[in-house]
């Protein structure tokens, strides 16, 4: 990939606040063309003054204020029974439009139960037809001397990555389906037209030696993470292929979060 030339600008920024343990940390400055909050990520919402478009979820955990201060605002609210087969998050997912071009970018994704927590990354696996994921996984406050805490991430279906990064920052990928064509430049151990295959370890522990992090992936699902900087400080170019993996559509039966 050539580090000069810049990618497409996305089609558009979308926000979605799930209830998990929020980061310390500032959102990104980008333009919302689009807020979704997922059961009591409205209360992290409301905390920001920042209105959703869509409420949804069982809503058992949001509080009464904030549903308030949401359908106030003229915010879509989309109540699910209780008992179902699908997380609020997976509703969330299924009600974003299918633009494989956008970048989501989840507040309060970690924290709470570990079940949900590993679930939220998971399930990303479906749903690379609605855009880049981003995300948060820690504070400043969680860091010690030898692993800090702050540090961000996201998942890619096939497509075309630049993040902008001082040199020497501690990155990592991960395959949540098997990636192939893959590369991985502006780093120390660099791939090349590569697969990774799902749970294999080489893709970890890797460190940048250039000022963009290029990455590329032909077909899977990728994770990929950086230590030591929050979603906000890193530049970030997206420029998605023709085809990703198509997920469910926002029409499928209101079985959704246990």
């Amino acid at each position: 990939m050539d580090h000069l030339t810049p990618l497409p600008a996305p089609s558009a920024h979308v926000l979605v606040a799930l209830g998990g343990v929020a980061a310390a940390t500032p959102l990104p400055p980008l333009p919302w063309h689009d807020v979704i909050a997922v059961d009591s990520g409205g209360d992290l919402l409301m905390r920001l003054g920042q209105p959703a478009r869509l409420v949804i979820g069982d809503l058992d955990s949001i509080s009464p204020a904030a549903l308030a201060f949401h359908r106030a605002a003229g915010a879509t609210i989309r109540r699910f029974p209780a008992d179902k087969d699908q997380t609020d998050f997976e509703l969330a997912l299924a009600a974003l439009p299918v633009d494989a071009s956008a970048m989501v970018h989840l507040c309060g994704f970690w924290g709470g139960r570990l079940d949900h927590a590993l679930m939220n990354l998971l399930v990303l696996r479906h749903f690379t037809d609605r855009g880049l994921f981003t995300f948060d996984t820690g504070t400043a406050s969680t860091a010690d001397a030898d692993e800090p805490g702050l540090g961000c991430g996201g998942v890619l279906g096939p497509g075309r990555l630049r993040l902008t990064l001082p040199v020497g920052t501690p990155v990592a990928l991960l395959a949540l389906d098997d990636c192939r064509g893959l590369d991985s430049t502006g780093v120390r151990w660099p791939l090349t037209g590569a697969t990774l295959a799902r749970g294999e370890a080489r893709g970890i522990s890797n460190v940048t030696t250039a000022p963009t992090w290029d990455l590329a992936v032909t077909e899977g699902c990728l994770v990929w993470l950086v230590r030591g900087l929050a979603r906000a400080a890193v530049g970030i170019e997206w420029h998605c292929a023709a085809s990703p993996r198509r997920g469910p559509t926002a029409t499928a039966p209101d079985r959704a979060a246990r």
